[in-house]
């Protein structure tokens, strides 16, 4: 049984053949599932198989020469380009070429009517009833526009959509059922007769929704079983809709990776620069700007290191805002030799900062930050005197 569990999952299409058929029943039967996906067409090897699509050992007819990823493309755009149309479904009740007749008088809700009015009304509505039940649907009509002409309401319009759905004029019964809802939302009647109307335009999703609309308000078996249908028709709709909208957003999603992988390319690109030109300049300084300064072959190659690089780029800020940030750095082994350098530039070296001094990389005595064991770990404040 997992086994057989495990090939559906991996083929829905076999539910259709004869070896799932107690298991779709017992799921129709017991379950209500009534939407089992589109059935396959019958093919020369049997019921939903695929003996017309190439395996993936074998080569395409016309594709040779092609690389793995050519081909990939090409069939890649082959499915987009089937994906674009929307499925469609062989409905008789599907109208090829929908009414489009102007509109029937609509009448005033609010209209004042006398006695006399209503008596009148009620005559052509008994009169439209009659031809009605005789067939004689073009006449039945004129007797309804004359009801409504009087004074329309909300069961009236729902009464002459009906109707327009028997003479196959569903954009008429939608105008009708569409005024009947303005005046009263809650009109099961409307929605029901809308939504078989939406049925005849190929609106499944406007039709599924009035349908259950009506439905949830008034239940009743006829209309539930076009809900049924309209519904798996909508659900195969919307499943396509969002396969393509998923590989919309993927799309959108690789090409924001992509940009983001050639930003990061050229920044590395632009770092790589930098070290080259730092390591190539007689100085051995010049990064982000900075002046040139003397460096030894280990801070040459530390400072090919990105970390290194992105450490020094924050130090340089913190001392742009404030140049005793410089303090922070003094212990950090990869920042301390380039500091040593650049405030030797502009003080004459780190020896001549007084207490400051033995921070190079020359001190036989110097700790792991680099400063000297003989020297006090910062320079002394102004107002102390200096031997």
């Amino acid at each position: 049984m997992e086994a057989a569990l495990t090939r559906l999952e991996n083929d829905t299409s076999l539910i259709y053949s004869e070896e799932y058929r107690p298991l779709k029943e017992h799921l129709m039967r017991v379950w209500g599932v009534t939407d089992f996906g589109p059935e396959p067409e019958p093919g020369p090897s049997g019921p939903g198989m695929t003996a017309d699509i190439p395996r993936p050992a074998e080569e395409a007819p016309g594709t040779g020469g092609q690389s793995q990823q050519e081909k990939e493309q090409e069939m890649e755009q082959e499915m987009e380009e089937e994906e674009e149309e929307e499925v469609t479904f062989d409905d008789p009740e599907v109208l090829q070429e929908p009414d489009n007749d102007p509109p029937p008088p609509m009448g005033d809700p609010a209209a004042e009517v006398t006695d006399a009015d209503l008596e009148k009304q009620a005559e052509a509505r008994a009169a439209a009833q009659e031809l009605l039940s005789e067939g004689k649907y073009e006449d039945a009509l004129d007797k309804w526009n004359q009801v409504i002409e009087i004074r329309p309401s909300p069961l009236l319009y729902a009464k002459r959509a009906e109707v327009f759905l028997i003479l196959k004029k569903p954009n008429a019964a939608i105008r009708d059922c569409t005024a009947a809802l303005s005046i009263n939302p809650d009109s099961a009647k409307s929605f029901k007769v809308r939504g078989k109307a939406y049925r005849m335009l190929g609106d499944w999703e406007r039709s599924a929704h009035d349908l259950q609309e009506g439905n949830r308000i008034d239940f009743d078996e006829e209309t539930f079983e076009v809900e049924k249908l309209v519904d798996s028709r909508w659900h195969i709709i919307r499943t396509q809709r969002l396969r393509k909208l998923a590989k919309v957003r993927e799309k959108e999603a690789a090409a924001r990776r992509e940009r983001a992988r050639e930003a990061a390319k050229a920044h590395a690109e632009a770092a790589r620069r930098a070290a080259e030109e730092t390591e190539n300049s007689p100085s051995g300084g010049g990064f982000g700007g900075m002046p040139p300064f003397s460096m030894d072959e280990a801070t040459k190659e530390r400072m090919k290191d990105p970390a290194v690089q992105e450490k020094l780029t924050q130090m340089l800020a913190d001392l742009q805002s404030n140049p005793m940030n410089a303090l922070k750095y003094m212990s950090d082994p990869d920042l301390a030799p380039i500091l040593q350098g650049l405030m030797g530039q502009f003080a004459g070296g780190m020896d001549g900062m007084g207490g400051m001094g033995g921070m190079g990389a020359s001190d036989p005595t110097a700790g792991a930050g680099g400063f000297s064991a003989s020297a006090p770990p910062f320079p002394p404040r102004m107002d102390e005197e200096v031997d």
